[in-house]
């Protein structure tokens, strides 16, 4: 009797283990998968004309496309614009910030009225780590225009050449273009006052 009892409890420890490697093997998989589809996602930033110096680019569920900067990029290909022949509103945010969200419906709507004579974009401020899981489904689900993601290393370096005085405080928002290089570190409550400030 002891025999068969111990002979039952072996098979059922047996089967446990079995299952148990089956559930660590799914779960060692997950990971891979799901960084094959991310990978699938991310684009060399050699590949965008808008945005060579990105460190790269990811895309959105919706494909929507997010360049990732480091600073040094980010003055290449953004900061430069102040040179350039079109007129750029760079409007700083970030999801975690309230007035910056609640702003933007104003950027979205001035953007859609100056189709074609003022280009938008949008820098994110968002930390490294919410990427994934905040700033590309709040593009997906939010009407928001080029989002690009600047990382924050050495931010205290950077801050003074985007403006002198920048605590790094958001909302903000740089004119860039046509010689312009106009820095604001305010909310903004309408369109109108939005565009009240742009060199049309």
């Amino acid at each position: 009797m002891k025999q068969l009892l111990f002979t039952a409890l072996l098979a059922l420890s047996f089967g446990a283990c079995q299952e148990a490697k089956t559930d660590s093997k799914a779960s060692t998989e997950q990971p891979a998968q799901s960084l094959a589809v991310a990978e699938e996602k991310e684009k060399s930033a050699e590949e965008s004309t808008d945005f060579p110096h990105a460190d790269k680019i990811l895309t959105s569920e919706a494909g929507k496309s997010l360049p990732i900067y480091h600073f040094e990029g980010f003055e290449k290909d953004i900061l430069s614009l102040k040179d350039g022949e079109e007129l750029y509103v760079v409007n700083f945010w970030a999801t975690w910030c309230g007035p910056c969200v609640k702003e933007l419906p104003y950027f979205n709507a001035l953007e859609k009225e100056l189709a074609g004579k003022v280009k938008f974009l949008y820098v994110s401020l968002d930390f490294t780590k919410s990427l994934e899981k905040k700033l590309l489904p709040f593009m997906d689900k939010e009407e928001i225009g080029q989002v690009v993601f600047l990382d924050q290393k050495k931010v205290n370096e950077w801050l003074p050449k985007i403006d002198k005085d920048w605590s790094g405080a958001i909302p903000a928002t740089l004119i860039l273009g046509k010689g312009q290089h106009q820095f604001y570190r305010q909310s903004f409550h309408s369109s109108e006052e939005l565009k009240a400030i742009l060199p049309l």
